[in-house]
């Protein structure tokens, strides 16, 4: 780190004699690929060294350090969070106000907050050792297989084992269920469950208000009876030969199940497999049609999912008031995004990736063009931070008249904010120019072993890097100054 400020501080002497700024461009120092110091399209003061390998950014949403791909370290000003990464996905650390949560391989742990020694936490080595405090103060230990207490785990408020699967106790709100030599023998008691199992003999369910559920010889013989108001009714399935459900709204037949059914209820609403998963068709308040793998579609309210030559081809699209939003993939090669506000003064946001190439977004903050993208999905917050830059070769965003440019990290760079325009081409040529008030336009070659620059009254020519000749606007010409 130390030899990395070192450099980073003599490419800013350096860089601060080849790099003057003027007007609305800010360019610290450019030495390409070795490092640069500018403020980017969106405001944020950039700082990099060696490409990629290492940046700095600082701006109003928050701030990014990385040394690709060893770490990374972001704070979010609107979320109030820092997160630090480390040969991701390997190690993380993760700060939410007072709560902390990190991660190292399979040992995870979490504190709702450091700042209270008796508060909830977790220490995990997954799948072997759990420790921690619950949120009503409660420790617990367990070491997996041999024995314990975990709590809050897998969706259950107590998990209790010994020589798993010998012995088992779980709790979840007022519902108790204990286990001898999982899953043969189970019993479930609660205020409105009951539930027994001696697996595939015998075991039944039941819930006061919703039902009975039971089976024989499983997966033999299945029969239910359900209590729901409106739906009530009982049915049965004589596994692989037929089955039976009858309820108020709805009845439903199967023959050889669950390869083939056929259901139809009030309003229409009818179910048919024939068979099951090849041919699935529903109609009704849900239509689907799937004609599986070749093609199908599913619509459910708002949202509409379709595939076509499963599992390379889905599209998903959701209607609401505010919105539509669509979604195309062609795994993996493409994925398409677009949500289109109803409002038509607002604006619309798209992305397109064709991976492994380039992908494209246009949005509220501009539009924005890069390539390579490795990732075949959309790049979540980790794998921007650790992972695309290093092979990411070139980017582009613009928004309204401003745009930024960058090709191999910095090798070819242009800054363009409203009529001023910076371009560099390192190191064989550096420009800057500005065709609105004030005028002005400077260009050096070998980063200033020859350069030029001309303002609205005066000229100037730069040789050998220190010295200035002034050619002024009367054709006087001046003594050399270094």
């Amino acid at each position: 780190m130390h030899r990395l400020i070192t450099i980073f501080g003599l490419l800013t002497l350096l860089g601060g004699l080849t790099c003057p700024a003027y007007a609305g461009i800010r360019v610290f120092f450019d030495w390409g690929i070795f490092g640069a110091s500018w403020t980017d399209i969106d405001g944020n003061q950039r700082r990099t060294v060696l490409g990629p390998f290492y940046e700095q950014a600082n701006g109003d949403e928050g701030t990014l350090s990385a040394i690709r791909p060893f770490w990374s370290g972001a704070y979010s000003t609107r979320r109030d969070q820092t997160v630090n990464e480390f040969l991701w996905p390997l190690a993380n650390s993760r700060r939410d106000g007072a709560a902390w949560t990190w991660r190292f391989g399979t040992v995870m742990g979490f504190y709702d907050d450091v700042s209270d020694p008796n508060g909830r936490y977790r220490l995990w080595a997954l799948p072997f050792y759990f420790q921690g405090r619950d949120k009503n103060g409660e420790d617990y230990r367990a070491l997996f297989p041999i024995g314990g207490t975990i709590n809050e785990f897998l969706g259950r408020d107590t998990n209790q084992f010994f020589l798993f699967p010998l012995y088992g106790r779980q709790v979840i709100n007022d519902v108790e269920t204990t286990n001898y030599l999982w899953p043969i023998f189970s019993r479930t008691i609660g205020d409105r469950d009951d539930r027994f199992r001696i697996f595939p003999i015998y075991g039944h369910s039941r819930r006061e208000g919703m039902g009975e559920k039971r089976f024989v010889l499983w997966p033999f013989w299945t029969d239910v009876r359900y209590d729901w108001e409106g739906s009530k009714g009982q049915g049965w399935i004589l596994f692989p030969l037929f089955g039976h459900l009858k309820l108020q709204d709805q009845e439903s037949y199967w023959v050889i199940p669950p390869f083939f059914r056929y259901a139809v209820g009030e309003e229409g609403n009818s179910r048919l497999h024939g068979p099951w998963p090849f041919f699935q068709k529903t109609t009704g308040e849900s239509e689907k049609l799937y004609i599986f793998p070749l093609a199908g579609e599913k619509k459910i309210g708002h949202v509409t999912k379709s595939f076509l030559l499963w599992p390379f081809v889905f599209r998903d699209k959701l209607e609401r008031n505010e919105y539509t939003l669509t979604r195309n993939y062609v795994m993996p090669f493409l994925y398409y995004f677009n949500k289109v506000p109803r409002n038509s003064e607002e604006k619309a946001s798209t992305y397109l990736k064709i991976w492994p190439f380039f992908s494209w977004e246009d949005g509220d903050r501009g539009q924005r063009l890069r390539m390579l993208e490795l990732w075949p999905v959309r790049n979540q917050g980790p794998i921007e931070r650790n992972l695309a830059p290093l092979w990411r070769l070139a980017q582009y965003q613009s928004n309204g008249t401003d745009s930024d440019t960058e090709i191999l990290w910095g090798t070819y760079r242009r800054i363009k904010r409203g009529d001023e325009v910076y371009t560099s081409i390192f190191p064989l040529y550096e420009s800057q120019k500005n065709l609105g008030p004030p005028q002005f336009k400077t260009w050096s070659v070998l980063k200033g072993l020859i350069g030029y620059e001309r303002r609205e009254k005066s000229r100037k020519v730069k040789l050998l890097y220190f010295i200035n000749i002034p050619w002024g606007s009367s054709g006087n010409v001046k003594e050399a100054i270094p």
